[in-house]
């Protein structure tokens, strides 16, 4: 089973849904883009935007990401619609409120590209089998593996 998206170019698709977070989103683009090109890691960012009424958009253009409008509400639908646009091999998702350090994406990428296997939630499984032709298998052995070999 293959659980890496094909691309020429893109390694990571950093994906990061939200609903109006101009307080901290425009910290998290910066600190995404700066674990990617400080470790050399070829990457887009990607702002899912689900009906945001501030300045989260032009926020997120500015620092150069690229804003993609996911109409259906909910949060599981911005995931779902950012990973839907991602160009990149490997796709990593944190949130746009900052509770989570965006300088820790190479530890993860260290560990996609040694071939670990990610943690997926049902309703990313779910999306998974409804766009993908290698769609992950999950059994409770598959479970098992996933915890121990979790990056």
């Amino acid at each position: 089973m293959n659980y890496e998206r094909q691309s020429e170019t893109i390694e990571v698709s950093v994906v990061i849904p939200c609903l109006n977070e101009e307080e901290t989103l425009a910290q998290c683009i910066e600190k995404a883009a700066r674990a990617l090109e400080e470790n050399q890691i070829e990457g887009e960012i990607i702002m899912a935007d689900n009906g945001s009424t501030d300045s989260s958009r032009t926020i997120a253009e500015n620092c150069g990401a690229r804003v993609v409008l996911v109409n259906e509400p909910g949060y599981g639908n911005a995931l779902m619609g950012g990973i839907a646009a991602a160009r990149g091999r490997f796709v990593i998702i944190d949130d746009a409120d900052a509770g989570y350090d965006f300088v820790e994406i190479p530890k993860f990428v260290e560990k996609l590209r040694a071939g670990f296997i990610p943690r997926l939630s049902n309703r990313l499984l779910q999306f998974f089998r409804q766009h993908s032709r290698d769609a992950p298998e999950v059994t409770e052995k598959s479970k098992l593996r996933k915890n121990r070999r979790a990056c």
